[in-house]
C-alpha cells in the first residue's frame, strides 16, 4: 500500500513543468543587432479556439525557429525532427501567436512570450507571458511585466489550445499590445518566443537561438498599415478583466486541490487494515482529483490518467480502465493513458483470466493476435505485443519472449512489467535447458515416484522429484496414501499462472470459513532446491516458509519467481490438457499412488524434526 503514496515519485518526472524562464541577458553583453524590421499582417475576425485554420492565417507573418529530436518513437516508426509551426497576426490591438506542432498533445506543451518596446535592453525588463493549457502543476497563465504580475492588471492575455486529434497540436495566444509600452501607435516591438513540447526540456526558440540572446537578438517587428490597429491604448471592459480575475482565482483553488493531491501521496499510509487503508487511500487521493476536474473540466485528460494510476496501484481495475478511457475520450493523442490502458492494462487482461477461466493458451495467442490486427495506434499494437511476449513466457518459450520483451523494455525502461519479465525470461532460457537435462537424467532413472490425480476434468499423472525435494516429496505421499486429497476441490484458479488445491475443508460438508487455511495439523520445513517452478510443475506452499503442509500447486503457467518460496516436488508427465482445463471449483475425486521406490518409507519429518502424525483436517492458527 505504501506504493501508492510514491506515485508522484514517477509523475514527477512525466509532470516536469513545462514553464522557461529566458536568461536576462544585459544589453553589454547582447549580440549585434542584425533582425530586419517584419512586417505583422491585420486581420479580422479571428476567433480563439485554438485552431488557427482561418483564411487569415494563411497569410500570417511566419517565423522560423529551432528544431529538436523526438524521443524515440515506438518501433516500427521513424524518429523525427519537430519544427514548430509559428504565425503571427495583429487584430483589434491585440498580437495573435499560434503554435502548430506535429507531435501527440501532452502536459508540457505550451509557449513563453517575451515582449516590449524596440529600446528594450534588458530581458528583465520585458513582458513575460508563458501558457501552459494542460500542466497540472503550475497555473495555466503566468504574467511578469513592468506593470505587475496579473493578467487583469495590464496583460489581460488569452489562450486556447487544440488537442483533440492524434499526431499534433495547436495554440492560440492573443497578447494586448498595448501592455507592452511600444512608445506609439505605430512604433515596433521586440519578440523572442519559447515553445516547450510535451517532453520536459525539448523547447524550440524563436528566433533561432534566441533562447539564451538579448533583446537586441530577438525579432523586430512592426505594424502592416502604419499603426497597430484597433484602440491602441486598450483599456479593457471591467467586466471582462474580472472574468480573467475570476478565471485564474479558480486556477488557484485547482493548484490547491492539487497540493492536497501531493500532501497525500507523500504520507505514510494510515496504521490500520489493508482495506481500511485502501478505502482512506481512495478519498484522500481521488477526492482532490474529482476537485481538480470539477474546476478545470479541460484537464479531464490528465486527472483521467492520474486517476486511472492511482485505481490501478489500489486494484480497482474497472476504475482504472475507465479512467484511462476517459482521459484519451479528452484527449485521444494523450500517450501517457494509452500507455498505461494498452501497454499495461489490457495486455495483463490478454495474457491473464478469470478464475472460472481454463488455461488456453493457444485462445489467449489468437486473441492477442486478432488485437494486434485491429489495433491502430502504435500503442495499442506494443499492448498486444506485451501481451504475446507474457503469454510466451508463461507457456516457456523464452527465447521466443526475449524477441518481444527486448524492443518494449528498450521503448518503456521504467516499467518493471516489462524490464522484469525480460530479465526473468533471459534466465529462464539457460535455466530451462538445464531443466531439460535433469529431466533426462530423471527418465534414465525411471523408478521416481508417480501419483495419478482423478479430477473431474480428467486424469493427471505427477513424477515426484524425491532426489530433489525427499521430505516434501514424503509428504505427498504420505497425504495420497491416508486419502487425505480424496474428494477435496481446487480453491484458487489463476489461469496461466496456477492452480490451488489440497485443502480439506474444500470437502463437502466442510466449514467453509476455513477454506484457504487448511492442512494437516502439521507442517514441514520448506525445502528448495534447484528445481524450478516451470509450466507443468507441482510445488508444496503454505501460510510462509517452513509452514507447508497439503496445500499444493499446479503450475499452469511459469511461475519462476517463486524459487525459494515453496517446495518444487514434481511435474506433469501425462494430462497436461486436463489440468489446463480445471477451474476454481473442480473436483480433485481421487488421488493414487501409483509408482513408488522399492525400500522408501515414506512419512515427512515436521519443522521439529520429528514423524508426522496421521494428518487431521486443521482449521488456520488465529
Amino acid at each position: 500500500m505504501r506504493e501508492v503514496y510514491r506515485i508522484l515519485t514517477r509523475a514527477g518526472v512525466l509532470l516536469a513543468a513545462w514553464s522557461v524562464s529566458l536568461p536576462v541577458a544585459q544589453g553589454e553583453d547582447a549580440p549585434p543587432a542584425g533582425q530586419p524590421l517584419q512586417v505583422v499582417p491585420h486581420a479580422e475576425g479571428l476567433t480563439l479556439d485554438g485552431r488557427p485554420d482561418e483564411a487569415d492565417w494563411k497569410h500570417a507573418l511566419r517565423l522560423p525557429g529551432d528544431s529538436f529530436e523526438a524521443p524515440p518513437p515506438p518501433p516500427g516508426t521513424k524518429r523525427l525532427t519537430l519544427t514548430p509551426d509559428v504565425r503571427v497576426l495583429e487584430t483589434a490591438g491585440h498580437l495573435w501567436v499560434a503554435v502548430s506542432l506535429a507531435e501527440d498533445p501532452g502536459m508540457g506543451m505550451g509557449l513563453r512570450v517575451m515582449a516590449g518596446p524596440e529600446t528594450l535592453v534588458n530581458a528583465a525588463d520585458a513582458v513575460s507571458v508563458g501558457y501552459a493549457p494542460q500542466e497540472m502543476r503550475a497555473a495555466r497563465y503566468s504574467v511578469r511585466g513592468p506593470r505587475g504580475a496579473t493578467r487583469a492588471k495590464g496583460y489581460a492575455v488569452r489562450g486556447a489550445a487544440d488537442w483533440s486529434r492524434l499526431g499534433g497540436w495547436s495554440l492560440e495566444l492573443a497578447l494586448p499590445i498595448e501592455g507592452l509600452d511600444l512608445g506609439g501607435p505605430g512604433a515596433p516591438m521586440r519578440l523572442a518566443l519559447a515553445i516547450t513540447s510535451r517532453t520536459p526540456n525539448l523547447v524550440a526558440a524563436v528566433p533561432v537561438g534566441g533562447l539564451f540572446s538579448a533583446p537586441a537578438a530577438w525579432l523586430r517587428l512592426a505594424p502592416g498599415d502604419a499603426a497597430w490597429s484597433g484602440d491602441y491604448f486598450y483599456e479593457g471592459e471591467a467586466a471582462r478583466l474580472a472574468a480573467l480575475a475570476a478565471e485564474d482565482a479558480i486556477d488557484e483553488e485547482r493548484l490547491e486541490a492539487w497540493r492536497e493531491f501531493q500532501t497525500a501521496s507523500h504520507e505514510g499510509p494510515p496504521a490500520a487494515s489493508p482495506e481500511e487503508q485502501a478505502r482512506a487511500l481512495k478519498g484522500r487521493l481521488l477526492g482532490p482529483l474529482e476537485e481538480i476536474a470539477r474546476l478545470r473540466p479541460d484537464l479531464k485528460a490528465w486527472v483521467g490518467w492520474i486517476q486511472g494510476d492511482v485505481a490501478q496501484r489500489l486494484g480497482l481495475a474497472e476504475l482504472a480502465e475507465r479512467s484511462y478511457r476517459e482521459a484519451l475520450a479528452a484527449m485521444p493523442g494523450c500517450r501517457e493513458a494509452a500507455i498505461q490502458l494498452h501497454v499495461k492494462l489490457l495486455s495483463q487482461a490478454l495474457a491473464e483470466g478469470s478464475s472460472s477461466a481454463p488455461t488456453d493458451f493457444e485462445a489467449a495467442l489468437a486473441r492477442a493476435a486478432d488485437d494486434a490486427a485491429a489495433a491502430q495506434q502504435p500503442y495499442a499494437r506494443e499492448g498486444t505485443a506485451l501481451a504475446r511476449a507474457l503469454l510466451l513466457y508463461k507457456r516457456g518459450e523464452f527465447a521466443r519472449a526475449v524477441e518481444l520483451f527486448e524492443p518494449l523494455a528498450a521503448r518503456y525502461p521504467s516499467e518493471a512489467l516489462i524490464t522484469l519479465h525480460l530479465e526473468r525470461a533471459r534466465a529462464a532460457v539457460t535455466d530451462w535447458a538445464r531443466e531439460l537435462q535433469r529431466r533426462a537424467a530423471d527418465d534414465a532413472k525411471g523408478d521416481l515416484p508417480r501419483v495419478t490425480l482423478s479430477t473431474s476434468k480428467g486424469e493427471i499423472t505427477l513424477e515426484l522429484f524425491e532426489d530433489d525435494a525427499p521430505n516434501a516429496v514424503k509428504n505427498l505421499v504420505w497425504l495420497v496414501e491416508h486419502g487425505f486429497y480424496d474428494g477435496t476441490t481446487f480453491h484458487r484458479n489463476d489461469p496461466y499462472f496456477v492452480l490451488q488445491g489440497g485443502d480439506p475443508f474444500t470437502k463437502e460438508g466442510a466449514e467453509a470459513r476455513w477454506i484457504g487455511g487448511g492442512g494437516p495439523g502439521y507442517a514441514i520445513p520448506t525445502e528448495t532446491s534447484s528445481r524450478r517452478a516451470f509450466r507443468g510443475t507441482v510445488a508444496l506452499l503454505g501460510a510462509g516458509k517452513d509452514a507447508e503442509g497439503s496445500q499444493f500447486l499446479l503450475a499452469s503457467g511459469s511461475a519462476l519467481h517463486l524459487h525459494g518460496s515453496v517446495s518444487v516436488v514434481g511435474r506433469i508427465v501425462a494430462g497436461q490438457a486436463a489440468a489446463d482445463a480445471l477451474v476454481e471449483g473442480e473436483r480433485l475425486v481421487k488421488a493414487l499412488v501409483t509408482r513408488r521406490r522399492p525400500g522408501s518409507t515414506y512419512r515427512p519429518l515436521t519443522v521439529a524434526g520429528e514423524p508426522a502424525p496421521e494428518p487431521v483436517a486443521t482449521p488456520p492458527p488465529r
